[in-house]
C-alpha cells in the first residue's frame, strides 16, 4: 500500500504545480483596457479624458475619489455619458474591463510518474479555471453634488434645493478665498502688475458676466478678453473669447502667457446654454504682483447683489425648485 500513497503524493504535487501555473498564466494574460461593456476610449460629459482624471489624481485606483478631485465638481456621475463615469470606465479609477490575451498553446503536461499501476487510477482534472468576470467595479453610491470648481471638469452639476453664495463660492483667487461674482459686467480678473492701466499692462484678463434670463437669473461669463504685452507677443490684438457660436474642437489646453499658462474652456447648461470657464496657474512666477479679482484686488463690490436680487441670486444657480444647475468657473492658483 505504500507505492499507493507514494503515487497520490506525486498527483497531487503535479495537480498542485499545474493549478500554480495556471493561475500564473492568467494573471499574466489579463489587463485592463479602457470601457464599460465594451472596450473604448471614454471621455466625460465635457471631453474629460481618463488620462486627466489620473494625471490629476482626481480618483483612487478603488473607486473612490482622490485628492486632487474638488468637493465642488460634484459627483462622478455629474459627468457620465449614458450612465458611465470614470469610476466605471477608468482603469485608473477603478473600472475598465479585464481583457484576457490569447494563451500560446500549452506544452503537453510532464508525464505522471510510471510506478505500477494502480486498479482505480485518480482522472486528472481537465476543468479550465473559472474565467474572471469582466464587469468593472459598479461606481460609487452618489449623493447631492456640491459645486464650485478647479482645473477639471467644468460646468458642475448641482442638485438640490435652493442656492445661494453661502459656502460654494464660484471664484477663488491666488489666496484660496472664495466667492460669487455678483454684479453683471466686466469684472478683470487678471491684472499684471497690479493697477497697471490697459496700455501698461503685461497680461490683463477681463470677463463679462451676463444674466441669462430675467431681472435675477443664473449669471454665466459670456466673453472673456485676454490683452496686454504678453498677449500681443502670441497673437497681435490679444483673444478673444465668446461663449455663443463656439466651440472646442477637443480637450482644452494650457497656453503659455509669458510665464503664465491661462486655460479657457466651454460649458454649457442642461438647458443649452452656453457659458466660459477660466483657469490661470503659475502666477507666482510672473515676476510681478498680480492685480484683479483672482489676484490682490479686493472683490467685496464684485461679490455684493443688488438689493432686488440679494434673496434669489448667486452666480452659482439661484435655484427655486429642484431642477439642475450649472455655473461658470473662474480660478487662480501661484504654483
Amino acid at each position: 500500500m505504500q507505492w499507493i500513497q507514494s503515487i497520490a503524493i506525486a498527483l497531487s504535487i503535479f495537480v498542485g504545480a499545474k493549478a500554480l501555473q495556471l493561475s500564473v498564466d492568467d494573471s499574466s494574460s489579463r489587463a485592463c483596457v479602457e470601457g464599460y461593456g465594451t472596450p473604448y476610449t471614454w471621455v466625460s460629459s465635457d471631453s474629460t479624458t481618463c488620462q486627466w482624471y489620473a494625471d490629476e489624481k482626481a480618483c483612487t485606483s478603488s473607486g473612490g475619489y482622490g485628492p486632487g478631485w474638488r468637493s465642488w465638481y460634484g459627483t462622478f456621475q455629474n459627468w457620465a455619458v449614458n450612465g458611465v463615469d470614470a469610476s466605471m470606465a477608468c482603469c485608473q479609477c477603478g473600472g475598465g474591463m479585464i481583457s484576457t490575451a490569447t494563451p500560446s498553446p500549452t506544452p503537453s503536461p510532464t508525464p505522471s510518474p510510471t510506478a505500477a499501476p494502480t486498479a482505480d487510477p485518480t482522472p486528472y482534472p481537465t476543468a479550465a479555471p473559472t474565467p474572471l468576470p469582466t464587469q468593472p467595479p459598479a461606481a460609487p453610491t452618489t449623493g447631492a453634488a456640491g459645486v464650485a470648481g478647479t482645473g477639471g471638469p467644468v460646468g458642475v452639476a448641482g442638485i438640490g434645493g435652493p442656492v445661494s453664495a453661502t459656502g460654494d463660492p464660484h471664484l477663488q483667487n491666488v489666496h484660496g478665498e472664495r466667492f460669487d461674482v455678483m454684479m453683471p459686467g466686466k469684472h478683470v480678473l487678471i491684472n499684471i502688475p497690479r493697477g497697471a492701466a490697459v496700455e501698461k499692462a503685461m497680461l490683463r484678463v477681463e470677463a463679462d458676466a451676463r444674466r441669462l434670463g430675467g431681472q435675477c437669473a443664473d449669471m454665466y461669463f459670456q466673453e472673456l478678453n485676454i490683452t496686454g504685452e504678453w498677449a500681443e507677443a502670441r497673437q497681435p490684438g490679444g483673444l478673444q473669447f465668446r461663449a455663443q457660436g463656439q466651440s472646442d474642437d477637443g480637450p482644452p489646453d494650457w497656453v503659455a502667457f509669458g510665464k503664465v499658462e491661462l486655460k479657457v474652456v466651454h460649458g454649457r447648461t442642461h438647458q443649452g446654454a452656453q457659458y466660459l470657464n477660466f483657469y490661470v496657474k503659475h502666477l507666482g512666477r510672473s515676476g510681478f504682483v498680480v492685480g484683479g479679482l483672482l489676484g490682490e484686488d479686493d472683490h467685496t463690490e464684485a461679490a455684493t447683489p443688488s438689493e432686488a436680487c440679494v434673496q434669489s441670486i448667486s452666480l452659482l444657480g439661484g435655484l427655486s425648485d429642484q431642477s439642475v444647475s450649472v455655473f461658470s468657473i473662474a480660478e487662480a492658483s501661484f504654483a
